[in-house]
């Protein structure tokens, strides 16, 4: 019944997981040294998750009810009398929270799903009361409290961590082009990417990614060896097609020895959310010489066959207003898109759906693209007799692309919130124990405020 003991259990908490930690990350070093073959798992991210989401439950527990203990000894009854009510309200968010904004990480089950539950209850009542002791034991004293502070901000960035985490969504895909290409390791999870949620972007060639259409325009080298940067321009545009919102991100990646590289990711950032982007996968070579090659027209019927060097093309039919996995159109559109088959002289097969649509009777050509046969395909109009005229490019180059990964972090600035709270509250703490005068306190705190906005809210913003 003693703050001090509760103190103890929660260093003996944190001491053990970062055992826990250590131990997991040393398994390649203990592996080199010792000759041994510990396998990692099969789920790398699992597999820290379903331990340290126990730990969350537990530390947010600790840190809700600690402070209502005091030193030494807690008279009968103290305790379940003042944490009484912000367990109640913590309660109510919780299940609120499950109606509201339920979480959707239900991929390892129900029972991982509770677990991250609990552990939201727990983290929403380390914030719950360490906002009620500050206002209800400290009397609003805050330059007093730094320790309740710094615990409010703790609890606000585990909610935060879970919230998003819980919540986050991958917006590439590789069925927007059904073009399928290796993945590189995920700078998030430590695991080999899902080919699947991989996005394959042609030079200059707009892709559909989620509400965004994105351009990879072009790359340009960085300042140290082998640091090459990638500019992705996304764009929003309303059912009009008018252009909302633009912006761009140039993520990067260190290209080394048979293509390994390491990536760094780049992000735009949002009150609400963060799109986060990566690439996947890229190819270490120089691409210096213009592609000359042009787009020969060829006038077809559904049915007709046209030939190209390695194979032909034959035009299976044309859809009015598609609404397809990667193209969606309304009624009230001006589209057109082409059914195209590409068989080759190996027997391979491919479909491209080139899209010619009308905006403010201007046309606009949505090219397709073969890649494995650097095969582009066009459709460029409708000539005589309602023939169409389908576009065909071989490109005497090899293509120039890159694969991405974009996650969307919802609420992810509540980690940042809360961690500027929490660091609020240690210089808090600092201060008081230091003994310095209100106005330096106030000076100094200001100071500190402003520093930590700029480094976690407003430089990479």
């Amino acid at each position: 019944n003693s703050r001090e003991f509760w103190m103890f259990i929660g260093s003996i908490v944190f001491f053990l997981s970062a055992i826990f930690i250590i131990s997991k990350t040393s398994v390649p070093v203990i592996n080199k040294l010792f000759g041994t073959k510990i396998a990692p798992p099969e789920e790398v991210e699992f597999s820290y998750n379903k331990v340290m989401v126990l730990i969350a439950f537990i530390v947010g527990m600790l840190t809700a009810v600690g402070q209502y203990f005091k030193y030494k000894s807690s008279p009968k009854g103290y305790t379940i009398k003042n944490i009484a009510v912000p367990t109640v309200i913590a309660a109510l968010l919780t299940i609120i929270l499950a109606f509201v904004y339920p979480f959707t990480f239900d991929k390892y089950g129900a029972g991982f799903l509770g677990a991250i539950y609990f552990a939201a209850f727990a983290t929403l009542y380390a914030v719950v009361a360490n906002a009620w002791y500050l206002i209800k034991i400290s009397k609003g004293k805050v330059l007093k409290a730094g320790g309740s502070v710094a615990h409010f901000g703790f609890g606000l960035m585990i909610f935060g961590m879970l919230v998003s985490s819980s919540n986050k969504e991958v917006i590439s895909s590789s069925t927007v082009n059904g073009i399928n290409l290796p993945g590189s390791v995920d700078p998030m999870t430590k695991q080999k990417d899902d080919p699947r949620e991989n996005l394959t972007l042609i030079k200059e060639v707009p892709t559909r990614m989620g509400a965004y259409e994105v351009t990879y325009t072009n790359d340009s080298l960085g300042h140290e060896t082998g640091r090459k940067f990638y500019h992705l321009q996304f764009e929003k545009k309303n059912k009009g097609g008018k252009v909302t919102e633009s912006f761009s991100l140039s993520p990067d990646v260190y290209m080394m020895k048979d293509n390994n590289m390491s990536s760094n990711p780049d992000t735009r950032s949002y009150l609400s959310k963060d799109v986060f982007t990566y690439i996947s996968y890229a190819i270490n070579d120089k691409r210096d010489s213009e592609d000359t090659s042009s787009f020969t027209i060829k006038e077809l019927l559904p049915g007709d066959t046209s030939f190209y060097s390695n194979g032909m093309v034959i035009l299976e039919g044309v859809v009015k207003n598609p609404d397809t996995e990667k193209h969606h159109y309304h009624d009230d559109d001006l589209a057109l898109m082409a059914k195209v088959k590409v068989l080759t002289k190996e027997g391979y097969s491919y479909n491209a759906e080139p899209i010619i649509e009308v905006q403010n009777e201007v046309p606009i050509f949505i090219d397709d693209t073969v890649f494995a046969q650097n095969l582009f395909l066009r459709f460029a109009g409708i000539g005589e007799d309602a023939k169409i005229k389908i576009g065909v490019k071989e490109s005497d180059r090899l293509i120039d692309f890159v694969t991405v990964k974009t996650y969307v972090f919802p609420y992810i600035n509540l980690v940042w919130l809360g961690l500027i709270v929490m660091a609020m509250g240690i210089v808090l703490s600092m201060l008081y124990r230091g003994k310095m005068g209100k106005v330096g306190t106030i000076i100094f705190l200001s100071l500190a405020l402003i520093g930590l906005v700029y480094m976690f809210l407003l430089a990479n913003a």
